[in-house]
């Protein structure tokens, strides 16, 4: 955990805490906004690297399991394209991936954030659990 309380701690602060912390694995959750658009979706960074893919997918097919959301999929790189990547996901020296749970901008999404978040918390918990018991 790089905080427990509702205050900032910058990107490079949290990659930092993971770094040092040595960190078994760095898993960043956030809350999609846009105009339109619904869904879980996971994002890696843009080099595929296995064990990044095999963080996520755990997660991924934990979130399935609840058929809460709808599944966006694991992505690579970023909103901007497939040559970039998020600086959380790029500065972290172990297995990292980052969620975004839903989007903020989207009723249904915030209601099934609200009334899910319980399940989704242990989901993303169980997939981190998954992915350090089979060595990821």
């Amino acid at each position: 955990m790089t905080r427990t309380k509702d205050n900032s701690v910058s990107l490079e602060e949290r990659c930092k805490i993971a770094n040092r912390k040595k960190a078994d694995l760095f898993v960043s959750i956030h809350r999609n906004s846009a105009k339109s658009g619904n869904g879980i979706e996971i994002w890696c960074n843009s080099e595929k690297r296995e064990k990044d893919t095999k963080l996520a997918t755990s997660i991924r097919n934990k979130l399935q399991k609840t058929q809460i959301q709808e599944d966006r999929g694991i992505k690579y790189g970023t909103i901007e394209g497939t040559e970039s990547n998020y600086y959380v996901l790029k500065n972290t020296n172990m297995p990292s991936c980052l969620i975004e749970l839903g989007f903020i901008t989207n009723e249904k999404d915030n209601k099934l954030l609200d009334d899910n978040i319980e399940n989704y918390a242990r989901a993303i918990a169980e997939g981190m659990i998954e992915t350090i018991e089979t060595g990821n």
